[in-house]
């Protein structure tokens, strides 16, 4: 059995998911928050790691001009780093079972990124501390920044929660369908 670090493993994962041939780079395209990765593209391109950019394109992304830009084969390496990102705060144990899904028989190992508790649905789920502030929690869908983003009050969110499994009806199509696989649950302690 391999062993692999956090890192490898999820890099890995993502290398796979580009590689598939359902992975739509159109798709992509539309959820792609490209604003988020600005620096993360700049040095790419610096490191002569995204080949075959357009000249146009590379004009657009020095100018911030990124809704203008033309989505192509050349940004490969941006999404492989967009989907390694999709891993942050998921388990060892979710690695390892999408892993196993590609065939590779592995032990994940190494310390998960420091991770908090959303307060609706109690999956460690967020960014820790007030880095989380303003953090959707992918399981259920509650924005981290109290009853006003929410438009309810955490109790009813928590019970919404526990009946049909989001935040409300409406929110239960934006959750993560794996977010219970992917994401430890707090434990219950008794009083």
């Amino acid at each position: 059995m391999k062993k692999f670090n956090r890192d490898k493993a999820k890099e890995i994962i993502a290398e796979m998911m580009l590689n598939e041939s359902n992975c739509n780079l159109e798709e992509l395209k539309d959820d792609f928050p490209y604003y988020d990765y600005i620096e993360e593209i700049n040095s790419l391109l610096e490191e002569g790691k995204i080949l075959g950019l357009s000249k146009q394109n590379h004009i657009r992304i020095q100018k911030n001009e990124w809704l203008d830009i033309e989505f192509s084969l050349a940004f490969k390496p941006v999404y492989q780093l967009y989907f390694i990102d999709s891993f942050l705060h998921v388990t060892n144990q979710y690695l390892e079972k999408r892993l196993l899904e590609l065939k590779i028989e592995s032990s994940v190992i190494g310390i998960k990124e420091p991770t908090g508790k959303c307060p609706c649905c109690e999956y460690y789920s967020i960014d820790y501390g007030e880095d989380g502030d303003y953090d959707v929690c992918p399981v259920c869908f509650w924005e981290n920044g109290g009853n006003g983003p929410n438009h309810m009050t955490l109790e009813e969110a928590q019970h919404n929660f526990n009946t049909f499994g989001a935040k409300s009806k409406t929110a239960l199509e934006f959750t993560d369908k794996e977010g219970k696989l992917k994401y430890k649950k707090a434990s219950k302690t008794s009083p």
